[in-house]
């Protein structure tokens, strides 16, 4: 029998409606950050959506979009007629060491790529 859902969802997740950051992204960041820090187990059944939204007072939508890109990166897996689960068998490339992927490039290392002399010039032009 899955697991049934904890609070520590609804506690984690805070929304600042203030911020920039769109507020699914806000659901997602939470969600995410609970899964890789391991305060949420795999098997673990999440809410449901038109819970959590009330609960987080958000739009249904708001948590379905966030659900969704969970769902889309390996986070979460939904079974039809029972919900949404943390995914039983997580990336292994998402645990190791503590990373997390920020959906983000990593900085440049290195010396910087050479111009053509084509931009060479726009970069004069536009200096």
């Amino acid at each position: 029998m899955p697991k049934q859902p904890g609070g520590v969802v609804l506690e984690a997740i805070t929304i600042d409606h203030k911020s920039p950051t769109p507020i699914h992204m806000q659901v997602y960041d939470g969600i995410r950050d609970l899964v890789l820090s391991g305060n949420l187990d795999p098997g673990l059944r999440l809410p449901a959506t038109r819970r959590l939204a009330q609960e987080l007072a958000v739009s249904r939508t708001t948590v379905v979009q966030a659900y969704d890109k969970l769902m889309s990166e390996g986070y979460l897996e939904g079974h039809v007629g029972s919900g949404t689960y943390v995914s039983s068998e997580l990336p292994r490339e998402l645990l190791a060491d503590g990373k997390h992927l920020n959906n983000r490039l990593a900085p440049p290392t290195g010396p910087a790529p050479r111009l053509s002399a084509r931009s060479q010039l726009f970069e004069r032009a536009v200096a």
